[in-house]
């Protein structure tokens, strides 16, 4: 039974190969030019590597290298006086958490929260990092309500 198997299976795959092979085999050399036409535009179908043109065009765009408060103040007159920071007082800080929070003028603030224009950047044990007006200031708990310029 097991050789009856085999032989069947070798069979079927003899008469598909045979299938297969057939018009290259015996076709006649007028059929076999326009396979062989047939063939080599697929192969050159496939060697083509259609790209689009990229046109790169950036005098309308904001240089990446750049920091964003230069690009805003590119064309303003820059001999109006700085906004002075707010007067904040920090009256406790928490740093050692996942969380750090500070209490800023009764309001518990974390990372990234505002508070009068001022985003707040950093908490830590030495007090609470602010950005201001492009600038960045430390409020620290023991000077309550007085900044330091970085």
């Amino acid at each position: 039974m097991m050789k009856k198997t085999a032989f069947i299976t070798v069979s079927l795959i003899l008469l598909g190969a045979l299938g297969y092979f057939y018009p290259v085999l015996y076709a006649e050399p007028s059929q076999l030019k326009a396979i062989k036409s047939v063939e080599d535009a697929q192969a050159r179908e496939q060697d083509l590597i259609v790209r689009p043109k990229v046109e790169y065009r950036a005098s309308s765009l904001r240089d990446p290298f750049t920091g964003m408060m230069i690009h805003e103040n590119a064309g303003k007159d820059t001999s109006v006086a700085e906004t002075p920071l707010p007067n904040l007082t920090v009256k406790g800080i928490i740093w050692g958490g996942r969380f750090p929070q500070a209490i800023i003028d009764n309001k518990v603030l974390g990372v990234g929260d505002s508070i009068q224009g001022a985003r707040i950047t950093a908490i830590g044990k030495e007090g609470v990092t602010l950005l201001f007006g492009g600038k960045s200031f430390t409020l620290g708990s023991s000077m309550a309500g007085s900044a330091v310029n970085n």
